[in-house]
């Protein structure tokens, strides 16, 4: 029952995920907080791609592997850069646990110009890759499921309502 939870992202989940990362389908939460954590998200990527290219690598197409060998090279010099860097300003923060109240100064973040900069150049370096390897694996997948929705919209449109169907019938 809980196996589903259990596993590990497989390698059709995790290679959508980051063509969606590389065409900007899918982006890192990059407010400019400390607590957004582009470049911890980014370790992640590259070390749950890792794991999957150890596990399924030999199973993939070649362009996939190919594709996710660069994407997590990418997302690994990505990680190393800081997403925010501090401002020097400081506002007051209030952490309330029962009834006692801490304040405490935090200091507040702003987006790293460094980090966008590998942000953009880790786009521009798999678009292309990412395009390829989704026109080859998925994207007939994606129009049948498409045309499949469609169909069935449009028969759910053109049958007869029952309760209309029913009046005429009496």
């Amino acid at each position: 029952m809980f196996t589903k939870f259990l596993r590990k992202t497989d390698s059709e989940t995790l290679t959508l995920e980051v063509i969606g990362l590389a065409t900007g389908v899918k982006d890192f939460d990059l407010t400019g907080m400390p607590g957004s954590w582009a470049s911890a998200k980014a370790a992640r990527y590259a070390k749950d791609i890792r794991t999957m290219l150890r596990r399924e690598g030999k199973a993939l197409d070649s362009d996939q592997r190919s594709f996710l060998r660069n994407a997590e090279r990418q997302l690994e010099s990505l990680s190393k850069t800081p997403d925010s860097i501090g401002t020097g300003k400081f506002r007051e923060a209030v952490l309330q646990i029962g009834l006692t109240e801490s304040h405490f100064p935090v200091q507040e973040h702003r987006e790293n110009p460094e980090w966008r900069r590998q942000h953009d150049r880790f786009r521009q370096a798999l678009a292309v890759e990412a395009g390829k390897v989704f026109d080859k694996l998925y994207s007939d997948d994606a129009v049948s499921r498409v045309i499949a929705a469609t169909d069935g919209a449009e028969a759910r449109l053109t049958r007869e309502d029952p309760i209309v169907a029913l009046k005429k019938a009496l």
